[in-house]
């Protein structure tokens, strides 16, 4: 690509249509025959990105707004879905995130020649309350949560993780608290 197109992108403000995923999971959407990888965007959105930058060959984009959903989105369970990276595919019916998510992994297999059918996955009977390791990020407030993603210094305050147990949210307000009482930023 020469000089005058990556300037020309860089900062632009576009609209389209998710076609599809990368291999880390972001939705790809393409303008000026550039594919634009874009975090916390599903094939089906129509979205309003902004360039921001190029990195080891490929086009960064943030998502500013969502046009028009896709139809396998749904409502969020969780307020800090689209904040903060961990938990962003809940947003998406779960019988495709199967779907999509089995695609992931047969593409990075195929890319790696390793001759490995993917089959589909089997589906959990718990969706939510699965996980038994977290990491949690602590910074001044004080704020429990997670870092947002590309920003290491800025951590978004959660209440717990749907993703989490219930043990697990009442931990994470006992600490809160502790650091309150105790006056620990």
């Amino acid at each position: 690509m020469n000089g005058g197109l990556a300037f020309s992108m860089r900062g632009k403000t576009i609209e389209g249509t998710i076609e599809g995923f990368d291999p880390k999971g972001r939705g790809v959407l393409k303008h000026a025959g550039q594919r634009i990888h874009t975090w916390f965007t599903f094939p089906g959105d129509a979205v309003r990105v902004q360039i921001v930058r190029r990195e080891k060959g490929e086009w960064l984009g943030k998502r500013e707004d969502l046009i028009s959903p896709s139809p396998f989105r749904i409502p969020a369970r969780c307020s800090h879905a689209e904040l903060t990276g961990n938990c962003s595919w809940q947003v998406i019916q779960y019988d495709r995130q199967l779907v999509w998510k089995r695609e992931l992994v047969q593409e990075a297999f195929d890319r790696h020649r390793l001759g490995i059918a993917v089959p589909l996955p089997i589906p959990s009977p718990q969706t939510f309350g699965y996980r038994n390791k977290m990491e949690y990020a602590i910074g001044p407030g004080p704020a429990i949560g997670f870092r947002e993603p590309k920003k290491w210094w800025s951590i978004i305050d959660i209440d717990g993780c749907h993703l989490q147990s219930e043990d697990s949210f009442q931990l994470l307000q006992s600490v809160k608290k502790y650091l309150v009482d105790h006056d620990i930023p």
